[in-house]
Order: C-alpha cells, then sequence, then structure tokens
C-alpha cells in the first residue's frame, strides 16, 4: 500500500477507536461533550510519558488510556445528578475548561503545541487495538453489564427497582469509554508528532458523538461503520471538488431523516420500531 492508503486507515481505525469509546457513554443514556478532552488527557499523557520520561510505547498508551479513566470517572461521579441537554453542559464546560489549562501550560508547549513527539503508531498497532477492542465489545454486548446499560438509560428508576446500582453503573460506563477514548488519543498522538490544545475542544467532541449517532447508537457495529465512513466519504468525494463538504453535509442529512437510529440497529430494537404505536406502548410499559 502507498503512503496515503496506509495514513487513511490509520485515520478509519483511531475513528473508530473513539466510536467505540463514547458507544459506552451513550448506551447508559449520558450524552457527553467530554470525549474530545478525554481524547486530549490520553494524548498528552503518553506524549509526556513518553518525551520526558522515555517510557516505551505500549505502556504510555495504557497509561494515557488509565489517567482518562480517571478523570471520566471523576466527570462522572460529580455529576451523577445531572442528565440530558445538562450533562451536555457541564461536560462541554469540562473540556473548554482543558482547552485553556493546557494553552496557557507551558510544560506541554502552550499554544505553541507539544512537539517532537516519536511517531510510533504504524498501522498494525493500530489495528490490534481495534480488533482487541472489537472482540471485548462484541463479547461485551451480549452481557449483563450491557443489559444493565440498557435498563439505566431506559428508565433509571425501574432499573434500581430491579436491583441495578444506577450510580455505579453510569460511573462504570463513563469510566470503561473513558480509557477507550484515552487509548485512541494516545495512539493518535504518537501518529501525528505534535499535539495542539485546540485539537482535543468541543469541535473534536462532536466528530465522536456523529460516528455513533450516523452509525447506530444501539450495536457496537454501529460506531465502527459510522466512524469508517464519516472518515472515509470526504476522501471518497474529492472527485466532486469544492462541492464534497456540501455533498457530505447532505448526505448526512439524509441519514438522520431516514435511519434517526442509526444505520444499524439490533433485531428486537429493529422490530419494535415497525410496532403500531399502541403496541409499542404496551411492550414497554412495565406490568
Amino acid at each position: 500500500m502507498n503512503a496515503y492508503t496506509v495514513d487513511l486507515l490509520i485515520n478509519v481505525g483511531i475513528s473508530i477507536i473513539l466510536g467505540l469509546g463514547f458507544y459506552t457513554a451513550i448506551l447508559s443514556g449520558q450524552l457527553s461533550v467530554a470525549h474530545g478532552a478525554l481524547m486530549g488527557i490520553g494524548a498528552y499523557t503518553s506524549a509526556i510519558m513518553t518525551v520526558h520520561f522515555s517510557w516505551p510505547f505500549w505502556l504510555a498508551v495504557v497509561f494515557g488510556g488509565g489517567v482518562a479513566a480517571a478523570a471520566g470517572a471523576g466527570i462522572a461521579a460529580l455529576s451523577l445528578r445531572l442528565k440530558g441537554v445538562y450533562l451536555a453542559v457541564a461536560t462541554l464546560a469540562f473540556g473548554e475548561a482543558l482547552v485553556v489549562f493546557l494553552l496557557n501550560n507551558q510544560f506541554v508547549g502552550g499554544a505553541a503545541g507539544f512537539y517532537g513527539i516519536p511517531l510510533r503508531t504504524s498501522l498494525w498497532h493500530v489495528y490490534l487495538v481495534v480488533v482487541l477492542l472489537g472482540f471485548i465489545m462484541w463479547r461485551f454486548d451480549s452481557s449483563r453489564l450491557r443489559l444493565a446499560y440498557r435498563a439505566v438509560r431506559d428508565d433509571e428508576i425501574t432499573a434500581a427497582a430491579m436491583g441495578i446500582n444506577v450510580n455505579r453503573t453510569k460511573v462504570h460506563a463513563f469510566t470503561f469509554g473513558s480509557f477507550i477514548v484515552g487509548v485512541g488519543g494516545a495512539v493518535f498522538a504518537h501518529y501525528l508528532g505534535i499535539l495542539e490544545p485546540g485539537q482535543f475542544g468541543y469541535l473534536r467532541s462532536i466528530t465522536i458523538m456523529m460516528y455513533t449517532a450516523i452509525g447506530g447508537v444501539n450495536v457496537f457495529l454501529g460506531p465502527i461503520l459510522g466512524a469508517s465512513l464519516l472518515t472515509l466519504a470526504p476522501e471518497l468525494l474529492r472527485v466532486s471538488g469544492q462541492d464534497r463538504y456540501i455533498m457530505y453535509g447532505i448526505l448526512l442529512v439524509l441519514v438522520m431523516i431516514f435511519r434517526p437510529n442509526g444505520l444499524l440497529e439490533r433485531k428486537g430494537d429493529r422490530r419494535l420500531r415497525h410496532k403500531r404505536p399502541k403496541e409499542r406502548e404496551m411492550h414497554v410499559t412495565p406490568v
């Protein structure tokens, strides 16, 4: 493969990792706009470990994911009472505060950026992580833990009545997803070789959210498909010249109109969506 194809595939792989990280949070009903910042925590942490302390690449990647997971657990614990748009605003505030902190921290380069990061990420590194995460998420998709996530998202009161610890489940989901996103950020840092605070603002978080929204929010293959499509689409539409981003936007709008739950759905969710309104209401009403 030529260098262009390799770079494109690496970007697709990193996007898949980030999309899977957001998937666990949204599966438990937590609308986070902080995943771009959590990606930045993983990226900067691993870069600091390799540049300033000469850590091995894989150890720095795992440590970066661990620090991002700790930050995610803290965010989740502090925002347990928040839901929906209020949680989104709180996590957005955290992300923007982190960007301001990095801009004014000369230890990591400040506004000039963090240079000199070893370029150690290769194609097989990225897809080794993707395969491992794919296997973990495949096992997770049929686990009781996933059912607990869905129960908390659908109705917290009913979930608590069934014996599920709602707060612990929320913190677990956010921490798990933060670790995955942190690992994605660490791999990204050693692929790009330079980090700037603006790379991890709210636009990055919105992009990560779109991977899952377009691909599907109820099945782990959704973020994989969404991340692949949204990363490849701008390149595939280059033939349209300057109009490619207009076409890209039109495609996104069409997907959200005709597939509001994403391109992929679980069989049970699809059958429920096609029921008549009264049947659907009867299906979800607790007995």
